[in-house]
């Protein structure tokens, strides 16, 4: 940091590298599936290509039993090497005490390399053809990105009842990035992972290359009003513009108005009591452009060896270049609040954002050769409310002694609208699809549709379902899917506690969830849908004693004969309450120690946080099966 007279300069370097390296070992998930009564590893320590204890596959009477240790004693290896740098330069000249220019420009390059060899004998590769069995592959990304921004701000204090600001700013950004990954197949065994020793590329493959660039720019200003501290206005004005939109829609303009009401200055209140209890509400426009960076433009690939004439060229992507923002309205209504000397604090908010119009990726007639186009469609409505709320028994701030309660919580509801028939082809394709998702005027993105079940049949072990008219049947039919589930809870948050004793610190964050649905995937994938060759591997035991056997069982799932696909219906969706361990921390601070100052250092603080410590929840389903 550099000061004289009127200017100020800055500048913050950030510089963040290191290896990584994946365990030998895989997925979990092979483990998991690995039969369990088979030993894993001979007498002597050594491991065998086979569960059986045998390196032959001919020998087998088992589908692929695959010991899942074997792999890890190969030479696989897959390791990346990441190196970011950020740079942020800042400078400011104040021409008074009420006006200043400001200048900002940030520079940032993020690179990840990375190489991944697979064992020719790996067991990935027992159906390949020899001068196919073993890959390497080289993949470099690249990502850089650099902004400026101009400003100037203006503040004035007119008496002791007027305080008024205003800030005028423009930015401008540009993000490039580049990606390259090439793959070869064949390596003699016993080789080093070197591509010098590969046969080549498989037929049909090639390297990969993708590169992209986006920029945006954006002019904006503010201005700020206070009145004896008591009544609050903000205007806010914005005009953004990005590449990611059609050419007649690159710029889309966004406002916003604010009020306040200080209630604790309004009634003199008790300093010791109440230092904040303020209304506010809020009314405006934001936007969104997250949803692709070439949505507007028509992409083209190369077709090599298309025909006796040489290279020709296919459509890939189909643009829109009328495509527009997706621009939220949100409106919010809000208090604060701060008592008993800063010992209860907190927040409470309600809102309503409607989303309108959308950006949706409809599906294209096979004829054009895309898959999607993306089109401005309908309009999504989201209404909710949250709260936060810290009671502190303990607070001593002099000597850094307290105990703090907090929690966190929101309530969160969304519909869809607008739609019509405009996305019935997409409808159509999600049901092709199996998906649990629709698009549907009145309901919500986060709805789970499928048909409904009445259960097993006690008699033939059979599914019943639930037909549109309310009639039972044995037959399974698309057109009886409703919505049978929401995903979103009715309430979630988190409940925290930390204390501090000095120099030492302990925060403890709970995560709960209550009133959401899900499709358990644990009995879809591992209970039913068991294929006669997937009967050999490990799979839920309530495979094997919760499925039907007997006439006049009353049992949850189907035949355990049948190994037929199980459709979707609403017997796989379940309640999910969960209260998780989220996180744990521990802080020590050092300072004023008689090292630290010949170091030139005034304070350090060391940390230890755990992640991740239990999950109890109402649904019983896998987890920590892949990472």
């Amino acid at each position: 940091m550099y000061h004289k007279n009127k200017l100020a300069l800055s500048n913050k370097l950030y510089i963040n590298g290191g290896n990584e390296k994946d365990s030998p070992y895989g997925s979990f998930s092979d483990f998991a599936k690995a039969t369990p009564y088979f030993p894993k590893r001979n007498p002597d320590g050594s491991v065998n290509r086979y569960l059986n204890g045998t390196d032959d596959a001919t020998t087998l009477f088992l589908p692929n039993q695959v010991n899942p240790l074997y792999n890890a004693t190969l030479s696989n290896f897959t390791q990346r090497k990441a190196f970011d740098f950020l740079n942020n330069f800042g400078a400011t000249y104040s021409f008074n005490s009420g006006i200043r220019a400001e200048m900002g420009i940030s520079v940032s390059r993020n690179t990840v390399a990375g190489n991944s060899f697979v064992d020719p004998r790996d067991t990935h590769f027992d159906t390949s053809i020899p001068l196919e069995k073993g890959s390497f592959t080289k993949s470099q990304l690249e990502a850089n990105r650099w902004s400026v921004n101009l400003g100037a701000s203006y503040v004035k204090v007119f008496g002791e009842k007027h305080t008024f600001s205003t800030n005028l700013r423009t930015e401008a950004e540009e993000n490039k990035g580049d990606f390259f990954e090439t793959q070869i197949f064949g390596f003699p065994e016993g080789v080093p992972a070197d591509p010098i020793f590969a046969y080549g590329y498989k037929e049909g493959t090639r390297p990969n290359s993708q590169s992209n660039i986006s920029r945006r720019n954006r002019f904006f200003t503010s201005t700020n009003y206070s009145y004896e501290r008591k009544y609050l206005l903000d205007l806010t004005y914005s005009i953004d513009g990005t590449t990611t939109f059609g050419s007649s829609n690159h710029f889309a303009p966004f406002w916003g108005v604010g009020i306040g009401w200080d209630l604790h200055n309004e009634f003199n209140m008790d300093i010791d009591k109440v230092s904040l209890l303020k209304l506010r509400a809020n009314i405006g426009t934001t936007g969104n452009q997250n949803v692709g960076l070439f949505s507007s433009n028509d992409i083209y690939n190369f077709i090599p060896n298309n025909n006796s004439f040489g290279t020709g060229l296919e459509l890939t992507q189909l643009g829109n270049e009328n495509l527009a923002w997706q621009q939220t309205k949100d409106l919010s209504l809000g208090v604060d609040f701060e008592m008993f000397a800063g010992k209860l604090s907190g927040y409470f908010n309600a809102y309503n954002k409607k989303t309108d119009p959308l950006v949706v990726p409809i599906n294209s007639a096979p004829s054009t050769g895309v898959t999607s186009y993306p089109l401005n469609v309908g309009y999504l409505d989201v209404k909710g409310i949250e709260w936060k709320v810290n009671y502190s028994p303990i607070y001593n701030v002099e000597k850094n002694i307290y105990l703090s309660f907090a929690v966190f919580g929101s309530y969160i509801k969304s519909e869809y609208g607008g739609f019509n028939n405009t996305l019935s082809s997409l409808d159509e394709t999600e049901k092709n699809n199996n998906s649990l998702v629709r698009y549907r005027d009145g309901y919500s993105p986060d709805d789970i549709w499928a048909v409904r079940s009445l259960g097993i049949d006690p008699t033939s072990g059979n599914e019943v379902y639930l037909k549109k008219n309310g009639e039972a049947t044995f037959t399974y039919d698309p057109a009886d899917i409703v919505k049978v589930g929401n995903k979103r809870p009715d309430v979630t948050g988190i409940a925290s506690t930390n204390f501090a004793y000095k120099n030492f610190t302990v925060g403890v964050n709970i995560r709960y969830s209550f009133g959401a649905e899900t499709f358990n995937n644990a009995l879809y994938n591992k209970v039913e849908n068991i294929s006669g060759d997937a009967v050999y591997y490990n799979q839920d035991v309530r495979a094997l004693y919760d499925r039907w056997t007997t006439p006049g069982q009353v049992a949850q799932f189907k035949r355990i004969t049948d190994t037929s696909n199980t459709p979707l219906s609403s017997r796989f969706v379940q309640k999910e309450d969960y209260v998780t361990g989220e996180s744990i921390n521990f802080g020590y601070t050092v300072n004023d120690s008689n090292w630290m100052q010949k170091a030139g250092l005034t304070a350090m603080r060391f940390n230890a946080i755990f992640n991740d410590i239990f999950t109890t929840a109402t649904i019983k389903a896998e987890r920590g099966i892949d990472y």
